[in-house]
């Protein structure tokens, strides 16, 4: 079934406490996935940064050169696992219809926690 968008709206406004009114399921799944993977990617950007590996750009090619720098330090499984993450986010993000969307959830909310747990040893 196509997804209402309209639904991150009335998520958005649940969030923001402007309204009680809960959201159906899928627009917090989906949600969820997108978070954690700016979670994970925010997070592997920062740490690059500080330690001086990686000059952000701000722009959207900082969410291809994170990973290509992760490869080239020799952290290739770091850079995998936040690709297909990012493949998750998109397929929240964008598509209509994701199907099972409560798998999709927590495989990237694994992968998000992966990223995450061996970031400090990069």
């Amino acid at each position: 079934m196509t997804f209402d968008w309209s639904q991150y709206y009335v998520l958005a406004t649940y969030l923001a406490g402007v309204t009680s009114r809960q959201t159906d399921a899928e627009a917090r799944l989906r949600s969820a996935i997108s978070r954690g993977y700016y979670a994970a990617f925010c997070m592997a950007r920062n740490h690059l940064r500080d330690k001086s590996l990686y000059q952000p750009t701000e722009t959207a090619e900082d969410h291809v050169r994170v990973s290509g720098c992760l490869v080239e330090l020799g952290h290739q499984g770091i850079a995998a696992d936040l690709r297909r993450l990012r493949d998750c986010r998109n397929k929240a993000d964008y598509r209509d219809v994701v199907p099972a969307p409560e798998r999709l959830v927590q495989f990237a909310l694994g992968l998000a926690r992966r990223v995450l747990t061996q970031l400090p040893h990069v």
